[in-house]
């Protein structure tokens, strides 16, 4: 089984080691911490994460930007990422995010609901051009998922405005294109219209 053949790399996250596919994992090296191992996978661009018991708890894919990791040209990544998307593009796709970091560290962006977090390059917020190092993907909070596939009327698991960060408690305004973006009011919607337009990813899971 190569990389290329997963279709859904969260659909892994909360599996045990056992239950993995062997060749998945093959030609891993591995790096125990107290709470944690990593099993990395060098030349296909991928590493995972385990539990203490031994149950997968994320999975980061690389771009190839900084050694030792080739880039990653599997399959599987969540709702609609690729690995050249740009500091800007991320945004207009996904939206703003409280829980980010950046200025003095290289910029990340974790998106909870979606299950990721991205890793850039540079550090600097003004620099739009910035590029993804690495992902980490993860069980995603809430059902956005389900919610997308129309396998859940409603949706939960989203906490904040994707323009103003304004906490949500329901998620009632969207993009029901691709219903990845989530918004605290149609002003807010309408705001985020522009950059957002040409880069959704539609119905892409």
């Amino acid at each position: 089984m190569e990389t290329a053949t997963i279709t859904d790399l969260q659909e892994l996250c909360g599996k045990s080691l056992d239950s993995l596919p062997a060749p998945l994992l093959a030609g891993s090296s591995v790096k125990s911490f107290p709470d944690a191992t990593f099993r990395f996978v060098l030349a296909r661009g991928i590493s995972f994460e385990f539990s203490e018991s031994n149950v997968l708890r994320s999975v980061h894919c690389y771009s190839g930007v900084e050694k030792p990791f080739a880039r990653y040209k599997g399959g599987g990544l969540p709702a609609g990422l690729t690995l050249g998307l740009k500091g800007w593009a991320v945004v207009g796709r996904y939206g703003d995010t409280s829980k980010k970091g950046g200025g003095k560290i290289p910029v990340w962006l974790e998106y909870p609901h979606l299950g990721f977090q991205l890793s850039f390059q540079g550090s600097s917020w003004e620099d739009q051009n910035n590029v993804i190092v690495s992902m980490c993907i993860f069980i995603p909070e809430g059902n956005v998922k389900d919610f997308r596939r129309g396998a859940a009327k409603e949706c939960f698991g989203v906490r904040e405005c994707s323009v103003c960060l304004k906490p949500i408690k329901e998620a009632k305004v969207f993009c029901p294109s691709c219903k990845l973006v989530f918004y605290c009011s149609e002003e807010c919607r309408s705001q985020h219209a522009k950059s957002h337009g040409k880069l959704c990813v539609g119905g892409a899971v």
